[in-house]
Parts: C-alpha cells; structure tokens; sequence
C-alpha cells in the first residue's frame, strides 16, 4: 500500500505540473485587467532601451549590438507593429533580446508595443542640425554610421572597429577638445585618419558639435550628465542608481586583500613617477601628456570621482589600462607598494572632489548590499521558485505528513540491488573500469592535469574570477557537479581525486601500484583523532572562507586553497597509515560520504558467502599488487557507503572477482542500514546547518544583518568578525531546533531511550533535507551561472578580458540552456525527494525507540514530524527567494 501511495502522489503532483504550464499561467494572467504597459516597459524593458525609449541605458553600454533606439527615425520607419510583437514575445537571435512569451501572454506584449508605439516612437523630433550633419554624412557615416553608432558599411574590416558615439562610455570619455583633436590629427592604431588637411578648423568644429549635440547628448550634456553622474548626494536616488554601469556604493570598496595603504609612501613614489603622465595635482596634464593618446587619466573629473574607489584604482595599477601607456605595475611593484599609490590618489584626489559624507554614506549602502560578504560581484539575481511549483510540494507534504501520523508503523523495506555488470549500457563500462587499474589512473592524471591548471591560473591569471579558470572551474563547475554527481554516482569523485592522487605520488612515488614496504607508514591515528569532528570543523573553514572571506572571488585564494588541501593529505599519508585524511579529515571527503548514503550505487559482495568463507581477505590486506584498502573496510562486513572512496582496490584485488558495483534502492542506507553514531550525528547536522546558511548570505536581508551587527561591534572592514558571530548563530540554531524536536519525543513519550541514543538514531532525517537542498540549489548556480566554460579552458588566464557587465551578468542568469520551468520543476521534485525520505526515516529510525525495545509511533513522533516539515518549508522559502549571484 504504502508503495502505491507513494506512486500516486508522484503520479498526481506531475500530472497536475504538466495540466498549469507557465504559458498557461501567463495565458490566465493576460486576462488581469490591472496590467498595465507603462509600468511593465519601466520594469521589463527600460534597463536596456531606456526611460525614454532612446537605448542609450547604462546597463546596455556593454551590449553588442546596442539596445534599439526607438526614438529614432530609423525605427518608426522600418519597425511594425507586427515585427515588434513577435521580437517581444521569440526574442532576436545575435542580441541581447530576450524572448518573453514565457512572462508575458500576446495580449500583454502587444499592450507594451502599442505604448512604445505611441508615447515612445512619436516623440522623435527633427534636429536642426546645422552644417555639421552635412559632413558627418559625407565624411563619416561610412564607418561610423548614420547615427555614430558604428555603421555597417566598413565596421566588419576594421580592428579595432570605429568608436559607437551613442555608447555611454564614449559620452564620459569624449570630451569636445578631445574629439577636436582626434578628427584633426587622427588616431594611430585605428582607421581614424587625420582630416586636418582636408576640413578647416572651423568644419572639425562643426562636425565635431554635431556628433556631441545630435548623437551624443540628443537630451541635452547637462540633463545626461545630471542622470548619469549623480554629482551630489541629492541626485542619488534610486531611480538613477540603476542607470551606472557601475554601483554608486562601489566608491566605497576597500582595498584588495585586506591591505592598508600608506598615504606619504605612496605621495613620494607618486610624485618619483606618476607625476609626469597624470600631473601633480591627479588632472591628467603631466609633462609626457603631450605626447601621450588616449590622454593619461585625469582624477579629477566627475566620471572618476564616482568610479575610482581604492579598489578599482588598486586593480587599474596592477594590471595596467588595455589600450592606454598606462603599464601594470604588478611587474615592478609589490601589493603593499600598490596600496600605497591607490591610497594617496584617492585620499589626494579623489575623496576631496566628493561631495562631503559621501564616501561614509556609500559605506553604509555598500554594507546594506545582499551581494556583501563573499557575493560581492553578484550582477544580477536567480529568479525564485514559482509559487506555483511551492504549492504542490506544500500539498505532497501535508498529504506525506497525514499518512506517517495514521499509518501502520512501517515493516522492513524491501530489499533491491543489481550488479552494474547485468545493466545493458553499463555492463561494457563496468567491466572495463573492473579489468585493471589503468582506466582509473588515467582519470586521475586528467583530474591532475586540471588540479594544477587551477593552481597556476589562480596564481598567474586575471583577477576577474569569471574569467580565470581557477574560479571558474573549482566554484562553478567542480563543486556543483561534484555534489550532482553523488546522485548517481555515489562516491566516485573520490576515486580521481587529484589532492590524494598527487600526495601518493609525492609521499610514496606510486600512481596505482603498491608503495614499497620501506614507504608505507605503520602509525595508526591519535584515537581522539578517530571520528568526523575533524572533518566537520574543516567543512565549516572551507565555508568560513567561502561566505566570509569571499574565496569565490578571488582566484589567487581559489589556488591556495587547492594547495592547502595537497599538502594536507600529503602531511597525513606521510605520518599516519593508509589514508588517513580521506578517512578522518578531509571535507570534501566527508560531505561526499555521508550524501553518499542516499546514492543509488554501492561496492558490494556479488555473493555473501563467498565473503563470509574468506580467511585471507585480499580486499581489506591488498596484494604484492593492488594496495589495501585505503580507509580500513572489509568487503561483506560493512553495510554503507560513508568511508567507501569507491578506488576500486577491493575489486582488483578479490581473488574470487566477488566484488562489483550494483543498483540499490536510495534510501535503504540512510532508512535502516547505517548505524547510528554520535559524531555522525553531528555531521550531518552541519551538513544541513551550513547549506542553509550558504542560502541565507545570498538574500538581501542578510546584507542588512551584516549591517546592523557591525554597527554593533564598531567592526570595519573586513568584517570578519561580525561574518564569524553571524555564521555560528546560523550553525547553532538548526541544531538547537533539532535538540528541542528531541525533547519534545522525550515528553511525548516518557519511555524513550535516552536523549543521546534519540539524537544519534534520528538526525539521519538531516541528512536527505541536506542533500535535496543542496541539489536544487546547486542546479540553479550550475545552469545559470557558468560562463562559456570552453572559452575559459581556452584562455585559461583571461588574458585581454574585461569584467562582465551588469547587464552581461544578467543575461548569463537569463539565457539558460533549459527552459526555466525544467529547472523549477528539477528544485520542486528534489525537495519531494529529501522530505519523502526525511518522513520515512524518521518512521523506520524510530523503531526501537522505547527502553526495553518498543518502538515509536505515531503522535510520540510528531515533534521529529515538525523538524521535518519546518525545515523542508524553510529550504522551499530559500529557493522562492530572488537569489544575488555567486560568479
């Protein structure tokens, strides 16, 4: 019965997905008569073609090719009604134009047309634009286009291709005399060619007045100016926030890597060497500002104030300026030297052009932002689970919740396992990956391979974590996949794994084969040492430096990181016997091995018996050949996956080839088959404490907590301090919860075993409520987050890259390769899965539970029952939140 109930629910919640759409849903939502299309052109559309209509948006100064210009002559003569309609609804492919028909029925994208079409497209006027419109047509339009924004005539032969004058970057860069100068004199480099031959001064003048009056500033330099630049506090409104291509409060960023600058170190080495290009007083007019083009910076004018925080101006010195003289500074000058220059530039130059409190007010924002506090490069945020998707796992829940309250107390499951080599497809596979050891060690020299691209790209690369590899790979790509793969591959990682890969080649200079007798270690590890408390303080270090230290970020910490966990396990193998930091310390390890409890895979006897007549037991010894196991198990002695790292040496090394892969049922482990222990207990506590946590700093309450408890403390950055309280009271209070449900089973039911024995027995239902919420979160970073992986494998150090966008961030998240929906209802049928069988361990768990053997049942169990549910409706809140992203 109870399987069949639990195949209707499935059956019931798909049929009811598949019968509500979300083309049906916004089908229904175009009958809401309170839609309104002003509202939803200012929500949907203005971020790229602007307020206005006149694309010509901070966030679409990064998009090629821009935003269309609706105001413009062009547009209402070519655009119908018709084409607009469509392109709103499938998007245009080679742009940045989304396809909406998931968001908005045809009824709703033709209310948005017609406002565009009336208040937009009409309010296009003729310029008198003098005699200057006559040679730019002439002249320039050729390359840089009718409306300067880089026609098609001659751009695709020309690198670099003719400056876009309808870029915002080009409206802050360009100034008049600079402009004059670049038509008279040209621009070496480019096919900018001098006309000061062919135009009089007074021509240049014209041209020059026409490209800034009609193409440049068509509103006018002073109101975009005003929009833009937010030259006092007054003007920093919410509404023109949005408008930067960088964040207002990004002034306020303090220096890289926790350093602080000296202010009279770096005035000497700026006035030794900076002065001559960028002048004494930071205005770009040094001695060689003559000879130099692009002119050298000039601190001091409004496109600098509001952009040059000690942050930006420490990377801009380090790195050097693409296309400019001006050098990276890295190759002469240490980190702490480089502080010492951003310092003085912005306390000399920058601060006192600010208007007063500015900076301090912009620290507050700053701190307030959901991106602080290691998501502080987040662009953009995930779109929420739907409520729709919620709803039906609320039902599923409350239906599942009924059943474990009134149903018959449950009886032993049903056993279920088939070796891999009796599967179809599998079987080849298998049998190969069970013929030698080489197959399994060229899996681990490719993940070597990768391993030490990570570290030397992490170290050498750019410092733009979406384009270095070590970021990249280690946070957007490993750590997901790696948790996706226990799903259905168990353990597996563990077995390639470059850390242990690398420390055995290092320590006892084998790849595969046996170390010789003089290299291996005999010592056995410290008793107290013998549990997962090791690993569990590592886990939460790791995160400490995740969340906290903002590790995601920063490629050179990425790389360290990676060596930490090397010379770790080389430090244990090097001391101790076997694999002692797979077995005791290793995180990574640990978290693999306790989700793998819920894998559908396992390494088992084909035949028990043969197990049980074993006396030499060549699978826990090993060979002349094939190396013991290396985390103490004993093949047909042990019945779960925690400490199996799946090598595969048992398999090797059987003399009765009586050790194989098999399919199990996923919940057997964790339901019956793992045996309680308090230590685990506490692991996977932490497991699901601290994925819950990672959720937390990603809303934008959390950047107000922050906020509120640094003002506290007097903390400033880094707030470290603040991030460490905050991360333990977000550790304390799942497992305080937990310990309440424990004595509210005491008080139900008087007869129980002691707390301890309880505690150990049912904080196995931690464990699926971990593992489902950190499977759906992870599929939505991995989905919407990764850049062109392969672009990044194939300029591993982001040599020539800029930092993405606001609006490039943006369409990251938005393009996804799989329709949203299929990632909704992937988090929903996730979050099914970690309650069903949460409810169901609680049930199998509880047998026992009574002294002298007595089980419990029923209302004894509903404390255990509302740990379940309150922390399943707490995940499912988390996923229908609007998430900043990691990248």
């Amino acid at each position: 019965m109870a399987h069949a109930f639990r195949v209707f629910l499935v059956l019931a919640i798909l049929a009811s997905m598949s019968l509500l759409h979300p083309r049906d849903v916004q089908a229904q939502q175009s009958e809401d008569k309170s839609f309104d299309a002003e509202t939803s052109y200012q929500n949907l559309c203005s971020a790229c073609h602007g307020e206005l209509g006149e694309g010509q948006i901070q966030s679409g100064s990064g998009l090629v090719p821009p935003p269309k210009d609706f105001t413009s002559y062009e547009a209402m003569a070519t655009l119908t009604r018709e084409e607009m309609i469509s392109t709103v609804m499938q998007g245009k492919p080679g742009t940045a134009m989304m396809a909406w028909e998931k968001r908005l029925s045809i009824g709703q994208a033709g209310e948005i047309v017609d406002y565009i079409r009336d208040k937009l497209m009409q309010s296009a006027k003729a310029e008198e634009a003098g005699p200057g419109s006559v040679i730019f047509a002439e002249n320039c339009s050729v390359c840089h286009g009718d409306k300067g924004d880089k026609g098609v005539y001659a751009t695709s032969g020309l690198n670099p291709a003719p400056r876009d004058f309808t870029d915002d970057k080009a409206r802050r860069e360009l100034s008049r005399d600079r402009m004059i100068y670049s038509v008279t004199h040209g621009r070496p480099g480019t096919a900018m060619t001098s006309w000061g031959v062919r135009l009089s001064d007074e021509q240049i003048v014209h041209v020059v007045d026409y490209v800034r009056n009609s193409l440049m500033f068509p509103m006018g330099e002073e109101k975009w100016m005003a929009q833009n630049m937010a030259a006092a506090p007054g003007g920093m409104a919410a509404g023109h926030e949005h408008n930067l291509h960088w964040d207002l409060e990004d002034i306020a960023k303090p220096m890289p890597f926790s350093l602080n600058g000296d202010f009279e170190q770096g005035k000497a080495f700026y006035q030794d060497s900076c002065y001559v290009c960028h002048g004494e007083h930071g205005d770009g007019k040094g001695p060689r500002s003559h000879f130099i083009f692009p002119k050298p910076r000039n601190f001091t004018q409004s496109y600098s104030l509001y952009k040059f925080s000690r942050e930006h101006i420490f990377y801009s010195i380090s790195d050097g300026v693409v296309g400019t003289e001006m050098p990276a500074w890295k190759q002469v000058l240490d980190r702490q030297q480089i502080a010492d220059v951003t310092e003085y530039v912005f306390q000399a130059f920058i601060a006192p052009n600010l208007p007063e409190g500015y900076v301090a007010q912009m620290a507050v924002k700053l701190q307030q932002r959901p991106a602080a506090m290691g998501h502080s490069h987040g662009g953009g945020q995930h779109p929420a689970l739907p409520w729709d998707f919620i709803m039906w796992v609320l039902v599923f829940m409350i239906l599942t919740l009924v059943w474990a309250l009134v149903g018959k107390p449950p009886s032993d499951p049903r056993s279920f396992s088939l070796p891999l080599t009796r599967v179809p497809v599998l079987a080849p596979v298998v049998r190969y990956l069970n013929s030698s050891a080489k197959p399994v060690a060229t899996l681990k020299v490719v993940a070597v391979v990768f391993y030490l691209l990570v570290i030397v790209s992490g170290i050498f690369g750019t410092v733009h974590a979406e384009h270095n590899f070590a970021t990249v790979m280690v946070w957007g790509l490993w750590w997901p996949l790696v948790i996706i793969s226990v799903f259905f591959l168990g353990s597996a990682w563990c077995a390639i794994c470059p850390w242990e890969t690398l420390s055995k080649l290092t320590v006892l200079r084998k790849l595969w084969r046996r170390p010789d007798k003089s290299r291996e270690r005999t010592a056995k590890v410290p008793l107290k040492y013998r549990n997962v408390y090791p690993a569990l303080a590592l886990f939460m270090g790791l995160t400490w430096l995740e969340l906290g230290a903002g590790v995601t970020n920063i490629p050179w910490a990425t790389a360290g990181m990676a060596v930490v966990m090397f010379v770790l396990a080389s430090a244990c193998l090097m001391k101790w016997e076997r694999k002692s930091f797979c077995r005791y310390f290793c995180p990574v390890g640990r978290t693999i091995g306790y989700y793998s409890r819920l894998a559908p895979i396992e390494i088992r006897p084909v035949d028990n018996d043969v197990c049980a007549s074993c006396t030499t037991m060549e699978c826990y010894h090993g060979t002349t050949e094939i190396e013991p196991c290396p985390t103490h198990l004993t093949v047909g002695r042990f019945g779960q996956n925690t400490f199996c790292i799946s090598c595969g040496s048992c398999v090797l090394s059987c003399p009765h080839k009586n050790v194989t892969w098999r399919l199990r049922a996923m919940d057997k482990e964790a339901t019956t088959d793992s045996k309680a222990q308090w230590d685990g207990a506490w692991f996977m506590l932490g497991l699901l404490a601290i994925t819950i946590f990672h959720g937390l700093t990603m809303l934008p309450p959390w950047g107000q907590s922050v906020a509120w408890l640094s003002g506290v403390l007097g903390e400033g950055d880094p707030l470290l301090l603040t991030f460490t309280i905050l991360m333990l009271v977000g550790f304390a209070l799942p497992v305080a919860l937990y310990a309440l449900c424990i004595y509210g089973i005491r008080l139900t039911a008087p007869k129980a075993v002691s707390f301890k024995q309880l505690f150990s027995k049912l904080a196995f239902a931690s464990l699926p409520l971990a593992f489902a919420y950190h499977l759906a979160h992870n599929l939505d970073h991995f989905v919407r987050e990764i850049p062109d992986f392969f672009k990044v494998l194939m300029n591993p150090f982001g040599v020539g890259m800029r930092p993405l966008t606001w609006m490039e961030r943006h369409i990251l998240m938005m393009e996804t390769p799989v329709p949203d929906w299929w990632i909704f209802l992937g988090q929903s049928l996730l979050m099914v899965f970690g309650y069903w069988v949460a409810i169901k361990i609680v049930r199998y768990r509880a047998r026992g539970g009574l002294r002298g053997g007595g089980d419990l049942t029923g209302v004894q169990l509903l404390p255990a029952h509302f740990f379940v549910v309150a922390i399943t409706v707490f995940n499912l809140w988390l996923l229908g939140q609007s998430m900043v992203m990691r990248l």
